[in-house]
């Protein structure tokens, strides 16, 4: 229910703004943003807590592999497509 009551507030909120921009009134911006904050202000309802059987320290490390693995991957998308942005701009700029 949360998550539908955010992507309602969500809608509701761009709608909001657009009107803002296009009747120039501040009830519409001022509508829109609360809506955008209310999802975030009410929170996400918790999981239940439940230890299960897999070891602690086996989550703590797939937890860390995880982050760092995320971690080398953007970093190489990154530094790739930096790479070939650089590669493309320099080989267009010279058949101009």
């Amino acid at each position: 229910a949360w998550w539908w009551g955010t992507v309602a507030a969500t809608t509701l909120a761009f709608v909001c703004l657009y009107r803002s921009r296009r009747d120039s009134k501040r009830v519409w911006l001022f509508a829109g943003i609360a809506l955008l904050l209310l999802p975030h202000l009410i929170g996400a309802p918790q999981a239940p807590v439940d230890r299960g059987i897999v070891p602690v320290e086996l989550v703590r490390q797939f937890t860390v592999l995880a982050i760092l693995t995320s971690a080398v991957f953007w970093i190489t998308l990154g530094a790739g497509t930096g790479f070939l942005a650089g590669k493309l701009l320099v080989h267009s700029g010279s058949q101009t």
